[in-house]
C-alpha cells in the first residue's frame, strides 16, 4: 500500500507543530495503513482525535522494544482481542460531542493509550476543563473485580471505569463480592486485606459513585457468565471495565475476550486493562498478604498506592496502657483478615475525620500474658475515651517484631521509644 498523500490533509501541520518525534511516526505510520479515515474533509478537533485513535492503536502493535510491528495484531491473540476492544472504544468516542467535550474526550483517549501500553502503572483521567458533568444519565459504567486491597492493579481499573464514565456522562460504579469465590468452591478462602466495608470506603475514594457487593454463593457461581452481564444490563449498565485476566460466571468461563464479544455485539463501552507493574512483579493481592504476613508493610504499600488501612470499633481491654500512662484502643476486627506479622507498626490513626500519628501493637502481647490476638493502637496526641467509637487505623511501617519484657518498666521505655521512631519516620517521609 502506498504512503497516502499528506498533502490532501491541509490541516495536519497544525497537529505537528507540538509532536514529539515519537509521535510524529505513529500519526505517519497511521496515515500509511489506516488511509481511508481521511479521504474527507474533517475539523481540526476530528485531526486530534484521529491521532489519538492512532496512538491507541499502534500502542498495541509495539513490542517490548518499542519497535513498530504492522503485523503483531495478527500475532498476537491477546493484542487482538485487545485492538478490536479499542476499535469499539474508537466507534464510541466518534459518537461524542467533541466541540463540546474536547479536552474531555482527548484525555479519554490518552488514558486508553496509556491503558495499552505494557507496564503501564500510570492512567490519565479527563480534567475538569472540558469534561463531562458526572451522572448526567442514569446509566453506569461497571468496573468489575473482587478488589480485596483496592491495591494499583484495581486503581489502574477504577481510573479507566472513571474516565469512560465520564466521557459517556454515566455514572461509574464497582461491583465486588461480600465473600471470596473460593469459599464457595473449596470451603476455605484467603484471608482478606482488608473488611468490606473498608473495601467500600476504598472504592468510593477513587472515583466511585456506586458500589454494588454481591454474596458469592451457590446461585451465583452457577450463573452462566452472560446472565450475569444481563442482570448488570437489566439494572442500568452502560459499559464495563476489566482487568486482562479476569474470570467470572459458572466455571469462571466468562472472561475478558467474552466481555469484549458481549458489549461489541451489543454495542456496549468496555475497557480491557493490562496488568500492572512495581518494579517488575505483577501487582496482586495475593501478593501483598505474602507482604503483610512477612513485615514488608512499606513494599505493601508501595503495591497498594495506599496505607493498609483497617477499621473497628474500639472495645474495652485490661487497661494495661492507661495505668502506664499509654492509653491503647484495642480494636474489634473480624477474624478472616490478613494475619499482620506480630509486631509494632509507625500508623497514622483516624477519628471522626481528624488523623493522629499512631503507635500500633498487632500481636498477644506476650509480656502481660495475653493469648488472643490483638491490634492495638496508641494515638500519640489524642486525649479523649474512644470506647465505643469507630476508628480507622493505617499501617505505614514495620517497627520492630514483638518481645516479651522483663517486666512493665521496661515495656512502658520501649512503647515510648516506639512513639519517638514513629515521629521520626512521618517527619522524614
Amino acid at each position: 500500500m502506498k504512503p497516502y498523500n499528506r498533502a490532501n490533509i491541509p490541516l495536519a501541520k497544525e497537529l505537528r507543530k507540538n509532536m514529539t518525534p515519537w509521535e510524529r511516526k505513529l500519526w505517519y505510520d497511521y496515515l500509511r495503513y489506516y488511509p481511508i479515515r481521511f479521504q474527507r474533509q474533517k475539523a481540526i478537533g476530528d485531526y486530534i482525535v484521529d491521532f489519538y485513535c492512532a496512538k491507541a492503536r499502534l500502542a498495541i502493535e509495539l513490542d517490548g522494544s518499542g519497535h513498530y510491528e504492522p503485523e503483531q495484531e495478527r500475532k498476537d491473540t491477546l493484542r487482538t482481542a485487545q485492538l478490536e476492544n479499542m476499535n469499539l472504544t474508537i466507534v464510541r468516542i466518534c459518537n461524542l460531542d467533541i466541540d463540546k467535550n474536547f479536552a474531555g474526550v482527548c484525555e479519554y483517549i490518552d488514558m486508553i493509550v496509556q491503558n495499552s501500553l505494557p507496564q503501564s502503572a500510570s492512567l490519565t483521567a479527563p480534567s475538569s476543563e472540558g469534561a463531562l458533568v458526572r451522572g448526567t444519565t442514569e446509566k453506569t459504567i461497571y468496573a468489575l473485580g473482587f478488589f480485596d486491597g483496592v491495591h494499583l492493579g484495581h486503581q489502574a481499573l477504577l481510573k479507566a471505569c472513571r474516565a469512560l464514565a465520564d466521557a459517556r456522562g454515566c455514572k461509574a460504579g464497582a461491583v465486588t463480592f461480600t465473600s471470596h469465590p473460593e469459599t464457595v468452591l473449596l470451603g476455605k478462602a484467603p484471608a482478606f486485606i482488608n473488611t468490606i466495608d473498608d473495601r467500600r470506603r476504598l472504592l468510593t475514594q477513587y472515583g466511585m459513585d456506586a458500589v454494588v457487593c454481591l454474596p458469592f454463593d451457590q446461585g451465583l457461581m452457577s450463573t452462566p457468565w452472560q446472565d450475569f452481564l444481563d442482570d448488570l444490563m437489566a439494572k442500568d449498565a452502560a459499559g464495563f471495565v476489566c482487568g486482562d485476566d479476569f474470570r467470572f460466571g459458572y466455571r469462571g468461563q466468562g472472561n475478558a475476550t467474552l466481555l469484549t464479544d458481549y458489549c461489541r455485539e451489543r454495542q456496549l463501552s468496555c475497557v480491557v486493562v493490562p496488568e500492572q507493574l512495581v518494579d517488575g512483579i505483577r501487582v496482586s493481592s495475593t501478593y501483598i498478604r505474602k507482604l503483610l504476613e512477612s513485615g514488608k508493610t512499606e513494599e505493601a504499600v508501595q503495591f497498594l498506592g495506599h496505607p493498609h488501612m483497617l477499621t473497628g470499633i474500639v472495645v474495652a481491654g485490661k487497661q494495661l496502657g492507661r495505668t502506664l500512662g499509654i492509653p491503647t484502643a484495642n480494636l474489634e476486627l473480624p477474624e478472616e483478615l490478613v494475619q499482620m506479622k506480630f509486631g509494632v507498626y509507625a500508623c497514622k490513626a483516624v477519628v471522626d475525620g481528624k488523623e493522629y500519628l499512631a503507635v500500633t501493637n498487632v500481636g498477644n502481647r506476650p509480656t502481660v500474658g495475653g493469648e488472643k490476638i490483638t491490634v492495638e493502637p496508641w494515638l500519640l496526641d489524642f486525649a479523649g475515651d474512644l470506647y465505643g467509637r469507630e476508628i480507622t487505623v493505617e499501617f505505614y511501617a514495620f517497627l520492630r517484631p514483638e518481645e516479651k519484657f522483663a517486666d512493665l518498666t521496661a515495656l512502658q521505655t520501649q512503647i515510648r521509644r516506639d512513639g519517638e521512631k514513629t515521629r521520626t519516620f512521618f517527619l522524614e517521609k
